[in-house]
């Protein structure tokens, strides 16, 4: 979030929902959906992700 905080304030200007993992330098109050987890390691993105493909296929 903190690299990307003017992606967020558009999303939040048009009323698009924010999903993203949230670790703990992030601010969760910030986003509408986050997921806690590590997004420094390739890995626990990677898993983070599967997961929510795999929810929006079986939606």
């Amino acid at each position: 979030i903190n690299e990307n905080s003017s992606a967020v304030r558009e999303a939040a200007k048009v009323g698009v929902p924010i999903i993203s993992l949230t670790d703990t330098n992030v601010d969760p109050l910030k986003v509408d959906y986050p997921i806690p987890a590590n997004d420094d390691a390739i890995s626990s993105i990677r898993l983070m992700l599967g997961y929510v493909c795999k929810a929006i296929i079986e939606s």
